[in-house]
């Protein structure tokens, strides 16, 4: 059996450059959309999303986790793993999509129809987000993180193109901005078909009931992260309505604009810690938390010191109401990031349950929060209940992961801030000389 390889320096470069040059189009994406629609149809149009982007996570059933530990051991039966995966994901995304359409009517505010018509149509998004999950996630176990970062690269660029067709047209509908990203979410899949290899030889490599007890865990802990993410937008929904929720939703992409670095690291850092040995993966993770940890800091100060300037400048004046609670939300943003660098590690140790109690753990403290200042402190009080429950996951993970490993090293030291600055040196001067190399003689 070959052994398989571990995804290293260019694979996590070459994911930071994509998220990196996704933030960076996904500004001007968030500006087009905040200015043409305003705050109302700016939650109109986030609040469309939330419903239909649970039934997505409840359709994987985890299987998209269970390719991606599969993939990762036997990256020679990639092509027999994406047939597989495309026969399970339609089946279940067509059957969940017919349940969400008619649950639908009880899942959205009742004084909100326009919300409601908005959310079925955005169901089309399910079966879409489902079969590319499940090959993306082939391609992250396998390690093949060009074929990984070229999918990633297609959404945001066709969303921009079709919001400047939508600028032009002089569109403010919230539906057309859905059906935008519903078009561009199918031109990634549609790459990500193109290259699945139809003709590989032989049957099913594994079992769906292997895969489906593989994936079980993943599932659940995937259903509370997904309601995690989304439990401000569903208090913001029921308690405060579309306009608080527009102001929120721009306060939280803007508090979260410097982490591409973390989201670009938990990508490759689940790929490694299930190719590499217990102890190695652990450690690996370790060393990793500590680095952003210190990168994160640094970031998150110079972030709250813009966010005025920020908002202003790409969001504009009606969006001002945003500022504070994301400069807030900057520090919620901070342990979000820290924890998930540890979850994504256990996780691909297959323990996904441990991340699960600090979703719970998290939730229960942001539910409790946000219940008693919601009213009285508006987005204030939903920024204030978000940091405490991000602390509370964070502390969570930290305790179990030093638990499950000796000696597992989580406080920066000196030797963690040298490494950072050669880092940040060899990175610039591979930059520089590649810039010299292509200039004309």
């Amino acid at each position: 059996m070959a052994v398989p390889q571990l995804p290293g320096k260019r694979a996590f470069f070459g994911t930071l450059a994509t998220g990196v040059w996704t933030q960076a189009l996904t500004l001007v994406t968030g500006a087009l959309t905040a200015r043409l629609l305003g705050p109302e149809g700016r939650g109109q149009f986030a609040g469309a999303q939330v419903w239909p982007g649970i039934l997505g996570m409840v359709a994987l059933l985890g299987f998209n986790n269970a390719f991606s530990i599969r993939a990762a051991k036997e990256q020679a039966r990639k092509g027999a793993f994406e047939k597989q995966a495309l026969k399970i994901g339609i089946l279940l995304s067509l059957a969940w999509s017919v349940v969400g359409w008619f649950a639908m009517a009880w899942l959205v505010p009742p004084d909100n129809p326009e919300l409601l018509w908005l959310s079925r149509v955005s169901i089309i998004n399910v079966p879409l987000f489902v079969l590319t999950s499940n090959l993306m996630a082939i391609d992250q176990g396998c390690g093949d993180f060009r074929m990984f970062n070229a999918a990633r690269n297609i959404l945001t660029p066709v969303y921009l193109l079709l919001l400047l067709i939508v600028f032009w047209v002089d569109v403010r509908d919230a539906v057309w901005f859905i059906a935008a990203l519903l078009a561009a979410n199918l031109a990634v899949l549609a790459y990500r078909l193109s290259v699945v290899r139809w003709h590989f030889p032989g049957s099913a490599p594994v079992a769906p009931s292997d895969l489906f007890r593989t994936g079980l865990p993943f599932w659940i802990t995937g259903i509370a992260a997904v309601f995690r993410d989304n439990a401000e937008r569903l208090l913001l929904m029921f308690l405060l309505g579309p306009v608080a929720l527009g102001l929120y939703v721009v306060a939280f992409t803007a508090s979260a604009a410097h982490l591409n670095v973390s989201r670009s690291l938990n990508l490759v850092a689940f790929s490694r810690a299930a190719t590499l040995l217990e102890n190695h993966a652990l450690h690996d993770a370790a060393r990793f938390f500590r680095l952003m940890g210190v990168m994160n800091s640094l970031l998150g100060l110079g972030m709250v010191a813009a966010m005025p300037a920020l908002i202003w400048l790409i969001y504009g004046q009606a969006f001002s109401g945003s500022v504070v609670p994301a400069m807030l939300l900057v520090t919620a943003q901070f342990f979000l990031s820290q924890g998930g660098i540890l979850d994504e590690a256990l996780r691909a140790r297959a323990r996904p349950m441990i991340g699960l109690g600090g979703m719970l753990v998290g939730m229960t403290v942001f539910a409790g929060v946000g219940c008693t200042l919601a009213r009285p402190f508006g987005l204030l009080g939903v920024a204030m209940a978000s940091i405490s429950g991000q602390v509370a996951y964070c502390v969570w993970m930290i305790v179990a992961f030093r638990r499950a490993g000796k000696g597992l090293r989580l406080v920066p030291s000196r030797s963690d801030f040298a490494e950072l600055t050669r880092i940040f040196r060899d990175t610039m001067l591979s930059v520089t000389n590649r810039l010299g190399a292509r200039s004309p003689a």
